[in-house]
């Protein structure tokens, strides 16, 4: 079984387009196309790549796997609804549910930013 240091250096390139496309994304709000729908695409891409190698590479770690997988989860989430409402794909009720569903992901990322960090430590 591979020890959770490698496997985190080996997981690293692959995540790093994930952090790299949500400072993006996140740098998009607020501006005026807030946030922007390629960032929110290039999110999503990069989110569903990295899906892809976690579950072909299994954590070693359970519970910093689980956390991992939820994070991207989250952001692919919030990009999809960032995109469907900037592409005008909704009502103002739907933009109104989207940014409420969009804070309760933040939540819950912040949530599975704590458990992935405590789970890297042990």
């Amino acid at each position: 079984m591979i020890d959770m240091q490698r496997w985190w250096q080996q997981a690293k390139p692959h995540l790093s387009r994930v952090g790299d496309a949500e400072k993006r994304f996140v740098g998009t709000i607020g501006g005026p196309d807030s946030p922007g729908v390629a960032a929110a695409d290039e999110l999503a891409s990069a989110c569903a790549d990295g899906l892809r190698w976690v579950n072909d590479h299994p954590c070693p770690n359970q519970a910093a796997g689980e956390a991992l997988l939820g994070m991207m989860k989250c952001y692919t989430a919030i990009a999809h609804i960032v995109s469907a409402v900037a592409d005008g794909r909704g009502t103002d009720d739907d933009e109104n549910r989207a940014v409420r569903q969009v804070i309760l992901l933040r939540a819950d990322l912040a949530e599975f930013e704590t458990r992935l960090s405590a789970a890297i430590d042990e």
